[in-house]
């Protein structure tokens, strides 16, 4: 990023923070593999909910990170996506269970929670949007 950014005659920091933007999820993902084994051995239907979950957290982390869509009349809308971000991609569901002191898997919970979120966020811009144009 800073050869670049020497190249393109850029200021090196923020070439290297927007680097570490898009570089993001290269750096979660081995975590998702270590929170989330169902990725390496388990049925097709685990895996596909995983996967899907996975894709919509990246998009979630990406709006985050990037504030892609976010207006500026809606202060709480990042944390939004970074609670949706956090449930898609980290084992947001089994934290939870830990610290209720209980053994079960709450991890599609905690899908579904993330899932609902970016629908409705997204589903939230594509209305707004309509008004805007009107």
């Amino acid at each position: 990023a800073y050869a670049a950014s020497a190249i393109a005659r850029g200021d090196p920091v923020k070439t290297g923070n927007q680097a570490l933007k898009l570089a993001s999820m290269i750096l979660i993902m081995p975590f998702m593999f270590v929170y989330s084994p169902l990725l390496l051995n388990s049925t097709n239907f685990d895996i596909s909910v995983t996967v899907v979950a996975s894709v919509l957290g990246v998009i979630a982390w990406a709006r985050f990170l990037d504030g892609y869509g976010i207006g500026r009349y809606v202060p709480f809308e990042r944390l939004f996506w970074i609670v949706a971000a956090i449930c898609l991609l980290l084992p947001a569901g089994n934290f939870v269970a830990m610290i209720l002191g209980s053994e079960a898997d709450l991890r599609y919970y905690a899908y579904a929670v993330g899932a609902v979120i970016v629908v409705g966020m997204s589903a939230h811009k594509y209305v707004g949007r309509g008004k805007a144009a009107a």
